[in-house]
């Protein structure tokens, strides 16, 4: 380049500035350059991490019925401020170290549809006071209940006493019977066979149920495992008529299931409705001559 610059015509003296300058303008884009890519790219935060594989559920028998449970979902929030939700088994980051309050709220499929996630309002929250440290994993097993408040005495059938709690309607041409659980012997459970002969199957709850008057959220719990489709419904007593809404179809599952079934906009939608009854129906494919459903645990839980 200094020589280069000569053939030019440049006096020495003018090639020597020139290639001072040079040498301090590379110099400053660098430096810059570096700072700059700094700024952009600033050290990211090491987080620590939340590991929770399973949770636990419990209940009193005698007032609540079993400690039977889908929760599907964590809800997290820390210091207040929600961080995500997260399948069942999750681990996670926490962008945070030291002392923080940790919420963790239990989560369902409402209506059995995944697309649907919501915390369970009826189950308690759970806080915890913890300490993060970055890159630590930190092993947690939340242990659920029903809130206080919470009320399970509109129903709850659990097969276990002398009488159940659903007549059968005309509809139907079999019956529903208290059997020993094939998968637990010591407990009883409701069942429903069909064969070429007895295709259909409806019954619904014995005792209509007043509405709640606390605007209150209200839902069905049912423990199931079905060979055929089940179609879950209400009716609803108001003045002068009867409602029957259709709330939701339960597919076909061979292992024991659970689903939250969401009765709250069906029933506060009649403003002048008094009571209510569910019901469950199912009837057999074309070709389908044999078949079942088991039932268990049904609840119906509002504040």
């Amino acid at each position: 380049m200094y020589k280069f610059l000569l053939r030019l015509g440049f006096k020495r003296y003018q090639v020597k500035i020139f290639l001072l300058k040079s040498f301090f303008q590379s110099f400053f884009i660098s430096v810059l350059l570096t700072y700059s890519c700094g700024l952009i790219n600033p050290d990211e935060p090491i987080p620590a991490y939340l590991r929770i594989d399973t949770v636990l559920f419990t209940t009193n028998a005698v007032t609540q019925g079993e400690n039977t449970h889908k929760i599907t979902d964590i809800w997290v929030d820390v210091d207040g401020k929600r961080i995500g939700t997260f399948e069942i088994p999750a681990i996670f980051p926490v962008i945070t170290e030291g002392n923080h309050r940790l919420l963790i709220m239990a989560g369902i499929k409402n209506n059995g549809i995944s697309s649907a996630r919501k915390i369970y309002p009826f189950f308690t929250q759970i806080r915890i006071d913890t300490f993060f440290t970055p890159e630590a994993i930190l092993e947690l097993t939340p242990e659920f209940n029903y809130k206080p408040e919470a009320i399970l005495d509109d129903w709850l059938e659990g097969f276990n006493d002398p009488g159940i709690s659903l007549d059968t309607t005309s509809f139907s041409n079999t019956c529903i019977i208290v059997i020993n659980d094939p998968r637990n012997l010591s407990n009883r459970i409701g069942a429903v066979f069909f064969d070429s002969q007895h295709s259909r199957f409806e019954c619904i709850k014995s005792e209509e149920m007043d509405i709640p008057g606390n605007n209150s959220e209200i839902y069905l719990e049912l423990d199931y495992e079905n060979d055929v489709d089940i179609q879950v419904g209400i009716l609803i007593r108001t003045t002068g008529s009867i409602v029957n809404n259709r709330i939701v179809g339960i597919n076909k599952s061979s292992c024991r299931n659970k689903m939250y079934i969401d009765l709250t906009s069906y029933i506060r939608s009649q403003s002048n409705a008094y009571g209510y009854k569910v019901y469950f129906s199912a009837q057999t494919e074309d070709g389908q001559t044999q078949a079942k459903i088991y039932m268990d645990n049904i609840k119906i839980v509002h504040f």
